[in-house]
């Protein structure tokens, strides 16, 4: 087992989260000593890891296994760290898990895995179980305006400000948030319950009420909607829509968006002050304070811990270095990216109601608006530079042949006239003496049908005006 420094171990996971108001150092050593002694795999006893402490350098090893401590506290800061190290198969699994409460509270786990023999590709990392753990003894903080926890939180009909903030990134939230919209008739394409747990410390799970819930935000900001899922990063730094593809099992959807999040969260830049550094700084530089207290004539001993203080500032300094030029190149290639992605259209409060239904008809009107401009003009080769790089799409067409097979023979409302309508997006309504039919919950389009079609041709005509305003 090697010496583990970071440098070139491959960071597989990462999070932080601040954790209940009343927890202690000695709780989150207790909670983390608990998590490894539940392990299968663990090779520690509880009577090895009772070495393990605050203000206590220590190691502990137990087979391959190596589990180590550091950090310190006064009045003014408290900061520890433990490490846990395996070897299996040449290959170390490295987790650092630390605890900071100079401030509030706060967690960060940060796993990752390191070969002692080249390999042409590391084992995949899970989600390490001590999140889950630390969630359970040490309870969720309160990350903005959310409480960090392992169930989805679940909009009420008045919270559309609140729902509104946690998209624009103006709720205070540090961790992620992946709100879930409804679909027409008030489903979900993903189970939040589940995907909660699985997103439990990376991430806060909103789930909206309804799908006119969804109608109400729409005039604040552009969320998610129609059972797509989307992910906001904090302080309006990011999104990253999901659309419900109904083919993926339930399993599959889940982890969809789980890559999505776990993959931002490890190119995010870590908490400097709740990390195994900080917790080895705060350790050396109360240890050279208590020298200089004593008035120690211990040279030696003053100059190894002083310098031992300046090396570790060192590494933090390469540390961050090496972060500024990975966000640097982060950045030329999101600049590069967007230079040739083209020009933006800002659509207000319009949004797709099928993927890229926006883009699609400005590129048709682009083209039908070619045959009225100069020949051999700026417009002309600006529209035709529109029509040329943007596929036209063929779901317009493939909706209208739909409803065209549900309603063609329409003589009532059967099952399988409302199970493919409710498919393409309209919701139903029988109150009346008519069939009430409002499409993605927009009150614009709302049609009318019969509840009891005479011939053919009434079904026919029906589609006739909805595709003209539809489709």
């Amino acid at each position: 087992m090697r010496e583990f420094t970071g440098a070139y171990a491959m960071l597989s996971f990462s999070t932080e989260f601040p954790v209940g108001p009343e927890s202690t150092p000695d709780a989150f050593i207790d909670a983390v000593k608990s998590w490894v002694l539940a392990s299968p795999h663990t090779s520690f006893t509880a009577q090895g890891l009772s070495l393990l402490s605050l203000g206590a350098e220590k190691s502990v090893r137990a087979g391959k296994q190596l589990i180590e401590i550091t950090g310190a506290s006064n009045a003014d800061d408290i900061a520890v760290s433990i490490r846990l190290t395996a070897t299996e198969d040449n290959v170390d699994w490295i987790s650092e898990v630390s605890y900071a409460g100079h401030r509030e509270p706060w967690v960060s786990i940060r796993t990752y895995r390191d070969s002692a023999a080249p390999v042409a590709r590391l084992p995949p990392a899970k989600k390490p179980i001590v999140v889950a753990a630390l969630l359970d003894s040490l309870e969720g903080g309160w990350d903005g305006g959310i409480q960090v926890s392992r169930t989805a939180r679940r909009l009420t009909s008045d919270e559309v400000e609140l729902a509104a903030n946690l998209i624009s990134g103006d709720s205070g939230c540090y961790l992620p948030v992946v709100y879930v919209s409804a679909n027409v008739d008030g489903s979900y394409w993903v189970n939040v319950d589940a995907l909660a747990r699985e997103l439990c410390g990376m991430a806060h799970v909103i789930v909206e009420p309804d799908r006119y819930f969804s109608s109400r935000l729409r005039l604040e900001v552009e969320p998610a909607y129609g059972a797509a899922v989307g992910i906001y990063w904090p302080d309006g730094s990011g999104r990253r829509l999901i659309r419900p593809d109904w083919s993926l099992t339930n399993s599959d959807r889940r982890k969809s968006i789980s890559k999505e999040v776990r993959q931002a969260l490890l190119n995010r830049r870590p908490l400097t002050w709740c990390s195994w550094a900080a917790a080895q700084q705060l350790q050396s530089r109360l240890a050279i304070q208590a020298l200089r207290a004593s008035g120690s004539n211990e040279v030696d001993v003053y100059v190894a811990t002083f310098d031992a203080e300046l090396a570790l500032k060192d590494a933090a300094i390469q540390a961050a270095e090496a972060e500024i030029n990975r966000l640097s190149s982060e950045i030329r290639s999101s600049r590069q990216r967007s230079a040739s992605t083209g020009v933006r259209i800002k659509v207000g409060s319009e949004q797709d109601y099928y993927p890229d239904e926006i883009s699609s008809v400005i590129r048709d009107a682009a083209a039908d608006a070619l045959s009225r401009v100069q020949d051999n003009g700026r417009r002309e080769h600006i529209l035709k530079a529109v029509v040329d790089n943007n596929l036209s799409s063929n779901i317009p067409h493939e909706r209208r042949e739909n409803l065209k097979a549900l309603l063609r023979d329409y003589r009532s409302l059967n099952k399988e006239i409302r199970d493919g309508l409710a498919e393409m997006g309209f919701s139903i309504s029988e109150d009346g003496k008519h069939v009430k039919l409002t499409y993605q919950g927009d009150d614009r389009y709302t049609f009318t049908i019969p509840k009891t079609g005479s011939d053919h041709r009434g079904g026919l005509n029906s589609v006739s005006d909805i595709s003209k305003r539809l489709f």
